[in-house]
């Protein structure tokens, strides 16, 4: 996406926002439909993630380009949005492994024989 859009779309530009939007719709669904396995709740997902993304967009200071810095917005808030594909994901199947503070150092531990 060329910059004057990106910059359009900061400053409040609807048509800017509309084009960067439709633009970052197929990778925000890839990646919610690979992390969800479902197509709904991927739709659902993709939609928020847009939300999210112009509440945001202002906040982009150009350290990355914005497809990266929009699929970092995406995942927000890590925590909640990992506890969101835990709830949505069958019991028999496990999401990747992510975990700090304490937790993080007993998962660290070598394991012993005897």
């Amino acid at each position: 996406m060329d910059d004057v859009t990106v910059q359009a779309a900061r400053s409040g530009d609807r048509s800017a926002q509309a084009r960067l939007l439709r633009w970052l719709q197929d990778p925000w669904y890839r990646l919610c439909l690979s992390l969800l396995g479902d197509v709904e709740r991927a739709r659902e997902a993709t939609q928020e993630a847009a939300v999210r993304f112009l509440r945001q967009l202002p906040l982009f200071r150009g350290d990355s380009t914005i497809k990266t810095w929009a699929l970092g917005t995406f995942n927000g808030d890590y925590r909640s949005f990992h506890a969101r594909i835990r709830a949505a994901m069958p019991p028999t199947q496990s999401p990747n492994l992510y975990l700090l503070g304490k937790a993080a150092t007993f998962v660290k531990q070598v394991p012993f024989s005897v």
